[in-house]
């Protein structure tokens, strides 16, 4: 199926309803005359969204359905088109106010409702979260599902969309900071979706919205977009069209989701104070460094010789060497199948690893062919000079890997260092954003995901789950051939510090702070997580194939 759709970009005067309706009226038309089927208003378009208290607001709420959702009811049937439209809504029975989507289909029936379930600083003022989850709407447009704003800061609203069905995400919103954002990108990659993004633009009581409305495909890629002004955006919308990049690497994604690995998700753990949680270690200042090697593919002592001529330039060669060094992947073998230098941890390897450790004066962290009980795994082990701290077997395989291994089966183990509390898994695991939720937790500090991730992924969403778990991340890539190189080192987010490599075998570092202060220590994110909706992402795929049945 393929259609026009149209985000609306808008600066709503405050308080006044009525002309906003009408001015919102004018750009539906607008659309409907350009061929959408589909349109999006932005987040509370009709009333503006700086709202200091419940009774501020209250001459503007009503009931769903009510005056406002008619209006625009009209106007659907009139324009033909299936059309979105937030603003803020009353509970008759209980006097409780929401910030709320509505859905009015082409014949002007009000197809469904969706409560706002991640509350920005704003709507703790006024309105309660959300309390229907996450509703999906089949309709002749296909199924669709809506979001609010902050609910994209969180991976998991989109995430059950897509578990119920949904192929496009319509998405009002006042987004803040720097829009288009890296979040909207990767909840349309992660999920292969369609994700309509409707932002306001301009100044209101104080604050400034960012515009970059936008309408982005299942490759995370932008087809249209409006920096600041009023305006339409308008794309074309093709469904059932598969991201051939994320297929090539890892096949049918949704189906390599790991739910029992998951449990984390629905733990309300920062609900308290870290330190009273996660008894996390002391917190210091390190130096974290990622080693950024050419690959080789079958010349295993080439690949030896050179990376540790790395590792002795990084560490001897620097007035600050690293305390942590992260290699790729699988680098022995140059990134491909590895199952001729699969050994078993400890081995000859995991022994060379830790003779550098020793001799260098750095904890190492390396994807590691492993074999074990006549099983192959694609493993990262983090040595010392003197011990292995940690072992992690890869969860989430691509298509290369399921020719030579098999799924871990260790979880993901968090080990506490001096430098802060570390999380081990590999770049094809962070493409999957509930395992890299359910590290960030359990507290860690710092993830380290050895890769060897391709050209044809974007590596822009390795930033965006730093951002979005305050958790700080090391990537060390390989580069050559088939492989994107552009490992990369994200730290403090407060300074948003990130550095990335430019180079075969050469590394970046940066200086990480983890002082019960820092943002990575605290997470405020995952403080306003609403994690009682979260079950079904921990669902195992036979409990629901058996409901299907039903």
């Amino acid at each position: 199926m393929r259609y026009k759709a149209a985000c609306v970009q808008f600066n709503p005067e405050w308080g006044a309803k009525e002309a906003n309706c009408r001015e919102l009226a004018a750009w539906v038309r607008r659309a409907a005359a350009n061929g959408a089927r589909l349109v999006v208003l932005p987040e509370m378009a009709t009333t503006g969204y700086v709202f200091a208290s419940r009774e501020e607001i209250e001459p503007l709420v009503e009931t769903i359905p009510g005056p406002t959702s008619a209006f625009f009811g009209r106007l659907a049937q009139e324009c033909r088109v299936h059309l979105a439209v937030s603003y803020p809504e009353v509970e008759p029975d209980t006097n409780v106010y929401y910030n709320t989507a509505v859905l009015l289909d082409d014949e002007g029936q009000l197809v469904g409702k969706y409560r706002k379930l991640h509350s920005f600083v704003d709507e703790t003022r006024w309105a309660k979260d959300g309390d229907g989850g996450i509703p999906v709407f089949e309709t002749k447009l296909g199924t669709l599902a809506m979001m609010i704003c902050m609910d994209a800061t969180y991976f998991e609203t989109a995430r059950l969309a897509r578990h119920a069905g949904a192929e496009v995400i319509l998405f009002p919103n006042n987004w803040l900071n720097k829009a288009p954002s890296l979040s909207w990108r990767a909840r349309a990659l992660e999920n292969d979706v369609y994700f309509i993004a409707a932002d306001r633009w301009g100044e209101e009581r104080g604050v400034r919205f960012a515009g970059g409305s936008c309408i982005i495909d299942g490759r995370g890629q932008i087809l249209a977009q409006q920096d600041t002004g009023d305006g339409l955006v308008m794309a074309q919308i093709t469904l059932n069209e598969k991201n051939v990049a994320v297929q090539e690497e890892f096949g049918d994604a949704w189906e390599r989701r790991r739910p029992s690995e998951y449990h984390s998700l629905v733990i309300n753990s920062y609900l308290w104070a870290p330190s009273t949680v996660h008894s996390l270690p002391p917190g210091t200042e390190s130096i974290i460094g990622v080693l950024q090697p050419k690959a080789q593919p079958h010349a295993p002592q080439a690949m030896l010789e050179g990376t540790e001529a790395a590792i002795a330039h990084v560490c001897k060669s620097t007035d600050d060497p690293p305390d942590l060094l992260v290699l790729p992947e699988a680098w022995i073998a140059g990134g491909e199948g590895a199952v001729r230098w699969a050994e078993s941890i400890p081995g000859p390897l995991t022994s060379t690893l830790m003779k550098w450790a020793e001799q260098y004066g750095v904890i190492l962290v390396a994807g590691v062919p492993e074999c074990a009980e006549g099983r192959h795994y694609s493993s990262v082990v983090m040595v010392g000079a003197e011990e292995i701290y940690g072992v992690y077997r890869k969860l989430h395989l691509t298509l290369r890997d399921e020719a030579w291994c098999q799924p871990g089966n260790l979880g993901v183990p968090v080990i506490d260092l001096p430098l802060g509390r570390v999380a081990l898994l590999t770049a094809s695991d962070l493409f999957y954003p509930e395992i890299v939720r359910c590290a960030a937790k359990r507290g860690a500090d710092l993830i380290c995901a050895p890769a060897n991730w391709p050209r044809e992924l974007p590596t822009w969403l390795w930033k965006e789950r730093w951002v979005g778990n305050d958790t700080a991340l090391a990537v060390a890539n390989l580069c050559g051939g088939p492989w994107a190189g552009d490992s990369s080192v994200f730290g403090n987010l407060e300074s948003r510090d990130c550095l990335r490599v430019e180079g075969e075998n050469t590394a970046a570092c940066l200086r990480l702070r983890t002082e019960e202060n820092s943002c990575i220590r605290q997470k405020e994110i995952l403080r306003k997580l609403q994690p009682f909706w979260y079950d079904p992402l921990v669902t195992p795929k036979s409990t629901i194939r058996e409901r299907e049945d039903e």
